[in-house]
């Protein structure tokens, strides 16, 4: 869930600080490069929680700053920007971090040795896919919104209504908001193993 949910982010942020926004290419990379920043320094942190606290509330911990990021996205509405998207790419960069360190320690505590070449092997399947089903997710609920609004196909963000673009944007990431949900009560509803 929080791979599918973090390419609606990936996805739609460029479209927001470009064609919303008006940020020139230059800006927008460096707005889009703080969450990887941040992630060099938010791994490290989420390893040493991983290593001292239950995996599980450390996982809990990062998909509610993910939930909480994501509801961010769902209000944003071009107002004190680029200053609130860095924040909630913050958010996010430290939200995954908290999530996916204890999580791929769960998973690979959980097998024997002798099945950790395939459990990893598995784990980066499971990431790869969520990614091209977020990728797809957010484009469908993206551009169907856009197209719902705008009355006919809409193909492209050139030259639609900013106040459309906006409303897409937000229905897109309610979309990704509740996959969060779901993926945090499955964690608290202990479908996932315990540590």
């Amino acid at each position: 869930m929080s791979f599918i949910a973090a390419y609606f982010f990936t996805l739609l942020a460029p479209i927001y600080l470009q064609v919303v926004l008006h940020t020139s290419s230059q800006l927008t990379g460096l707005i889009l490069m703080i969450a990887p920043a941040i992630a060099l320094v938010a791994n490290p942190i989420a390893g040493w929680l991983t290593d001292r606290y239950p995996q599980v509330r450390v996982m809990q911990w990062g998909m509610v700053l993910l939930v909480l990021a994501e509801i961010g996205l769902v209000l944003s509405n071009g107002q004190h920007e680029p200053w609130v998207l860095g924040g909630l790419s913050i958010l996010i960069s430290i939200g995954t971090a908290v999530f996916s360190t204890p999580s791929n320690t769960l998973i690979m505590s959980s097998v024997p040795a002798e099945q950790r070449g395939m459990a990893g092997a598995t784990n980066s399947l499971t990431r790869e896919f969520g990614m091209v089903l977020g990728t797809t997710l957010a484009t469908t609920t993206y551009y169907g919104s856009l197209s719902v609004l705008a009355g006919r196909a809409a193909l492209t963000v050139t030259g639609q209504v900013p106040q459309h673009l906006l409303h897409a944007q937000s229905v897109a990431y309610l979309a990704a908001t509740i996959l969060l949900v779901i993926g945090l009560w499955l964690i608290r509803s202990r479908k996932v193993m315990t540590a």
